[in-house]
């Protein structure tokens, strides 16, 4: 196992939640749906589990990474963490994972 590839993994993922808590956070103080601020605590939550738990998830993630740049795997990313607080209500970093495996099967399946 390269453990370098799985920290940039890991890291691109926490990055992806981060930034949109950043967006959410934006949008809770532009409109008035506390959906947005129940996003931003869930990502919240989602990035520490992933910055603690991430590496255990590496065996289902390395098949679809390709690095932090790759076109697909950001838009997985940016699909799985959209829907945190809105069509996905969990705070649990499995669901998560596996939302966002389901994201990278669909972009592989399209590209094949």
């Amino acid at each position: 196992m390269n453990i370098e590839q799985q920290d940039s993994c890991i890291d691109s993922i926490v990055s992806g939640l981060m930034r949109t808590g950043e967006f959410r956070g934006r949008k809770a103080k532009q409109y008035d749906d506390p959906r947005n601020a129940q996003a931003v605590e869930s990502l919240k939550i989602l990035a520490k589990n992933a910055i603690e738990n991430g590496q255990d998830y590496w065996d289902l993630l390395q098949p679809f990474y390709d690095g932090p740049d790759s076109r697909d795997w950001q838009d997985a990313i940016s699909q799985a963490t959209k829907e945190i607080g809105f069509a996905n209500k969990s705070r649990s970093l499995a669901f998560f994972m596996q939302r966002l495996v389901r994201q990278l099967s669909q972009s592989s399946s399209i590209a094949a």
